[in-house]
């Protein structure tokens, strides 16, 4: 995970500055140290995913997108007819005009 400085100060994590807007990676262990939930506890950073869990993330939708595309049933044969009725344009409405 990413530790994201949202503070106006800077914050010292892991013998590094991190300055206002500015992030450091932070590993499962350290994102569990009782100065980095304060510091999100008080809204003076966030957690956002790194890129290790984005790519995770990705490769499940994957897997899940295909395992979905897998599970769709093909479409049945139409019978002739409906595909003749549905194809066939309808006639265009005639009009009467009035004699001047």
């Amino acid at each position: 995970m990413k530790f994201v400085n949202k503070s106006v100060k800077v914050i010292g994590i892991k013998g590094q500055y991190v300055l206002p807007d500015e992030s450091i990676e932070l590993t499962a262990e350290e994102q569990n140290l009782p100065a980095i939930k304060a510091f999100v506890r008080l809204g003076l950073g966030v957690l956002e995913p790194g890129q290790a869990e984005f790519d995770a993330a990705v490769a499940a939708a994957v897997k899940a997108k295909a395992a979905e595309a897998e599970a769709v049933p093909e479409e049945e044969d139409k019978p002739a007819e409906a595909v003749e009725a549905e194809e066939k344009p309808k006639p265009a409405k005639r009009t009467r005009r009035k004699a001047e």
